[in-house]
């Protein structure tokens, strides 16, 4: 029932009202921006503890897709984001995880193992600490991606046995270019790789310092899917120690790119191994992989989780045919 001054009020937007408990009932104002109490008979303490409630509701609002504009949002404003990690749009953060090429500072975690080896008897395993670091050369955006793997070799026989150590150091940049529209929007990178023998035994590296070009291109016209190409050639050009015993390195190695994203961060696709050509003993290495990860927070952290069971189409690989990686990326979008 309206009272006379309630009839004389001016006419405003309805707004709606949200029941905190049962001692608080607030109304958000769409013209104001803000909330207020329209429960009458709430208590002091009630309504001091309102801004915390608020932050709960901004939270809520995320499970409840309410229509709201953002702009009105007002009070809710200090609470953040949800907290989900997984941004709206093409421009994801599970995609961006996923794209070799984009802009993202991400410390990668991998672990490869394969379970029968072609050099020697037993398992081999490989694991990789690799920092992928973007940053800006003039006005030019670069990618660079720093690999140093932990090597265990298979047994290979008397005297030598099973070797453990550091493998080469590879520091691969990627210099990135932007196709804003049309079918083949997406990045073409133009690539430089080099790599350093900082490998604590002739058995897991190959003692030369190797330089070469690539070049690769990313599309990502279609929502929900990523495709390309990635590729580049490397040939040595000096020896670690002035050893000049080892062989030379000519070898072209290419990745085909292919993932498909689903919703709260999964996706799956083919597998991120480089396949690679070796031009000296005329030999590919042509592994397999089949990958499935996800795009998460653990806690505040933005991580990335994959697994990807592979297996060596070439028979060619010395580490073995079959394998299992294991992933885990610390992202830190900006």
């Amino acid at each position: 029932m309206s009272t006379s001054a309630d009839r004389d009020q001016p006419a405003r937007s309805a707004g709606f009202d949200l029941v905190l408990d049962t001692s608080l009932r607030l109304r958000f104002d769409p013209e104001l921006g803000s909330y207020e109490s329209v429960n009458r008979s709430v208590s002091e303490a009630a309504m001091a503890t309102a801004p915390t409630r608020r932050k709960e509701l901004h939270r809520f609002r995320a499970t409840l897709d309410l229509d709201i504009d953002p702009i009105s949002l007002g009070a809710l404003q200090d609470a953040g984001p949800p907290t989900d990690g997984i941004a709206d749009g093409n421009d994801s953060l599970a995609e961006r995880a996923t794209n070799p090429v984009a802009s993202l500072l991400q410390f990668q975690f991998q672990n490869t193992s394969t379970f029968e080896s072609n050099a020697g008897s037993g398992y081999s395993n490989a694991f990789v600490i690799q920092p992928i670091l973007p940053w800006t050369l003039g006005d030019q955006n670069v990618l660079s991606r720093l690999t140093l793997p932990l090597v265990a070799t298979p047994d290979l026989g008397d005297p030598i046995g099973r070797e453990y150590g550091l493998g080469d150091f590879v520091a691969l940049n990627a210099f990135t270019f932007l196709i804003d529209e049309g079918p083949w929007q997406g990045i073409v990178t133009p690539i430089a790789t080099f790599t350093f023998p900082t490998a604590s035994s002739d058995f897991t590296g190959e003692g030369k310092f190797q330089a070469g070009p690539g070049f690769g291109y990313i599309n990502t016209a279609t929502d929900g899917l990523q495709w390309g190409v990635f590729g580049y050639q490397q040939w040595s050009y000096a020896s670690a120690g002035g050893d000049g015993g080892r062989p030379e390195v000519s070898k072209f190695f290419f990745q085909p790119i292919l993932t498909m994203h689903f919703d709260d961060g999964w996706y799956a696709g083919l597998g991120d191994f480089l396949w690679s050509y070796d031009w000296n003993s005329e030999k590919w290495s042509l592994p397999l992989g089949v990958r499935v990860g996800r795009v998460m927070n653990i806690g505040d952290q933005s991580v990335n989780l994959f697994v990807e069971p592979f297996y060596d189409l070439s028979g060619n690989n010395p580490g073995g045919e079959w394998g299992l990686k294991l992933n885990l990326t610390l992202l830190f979008p900006q």
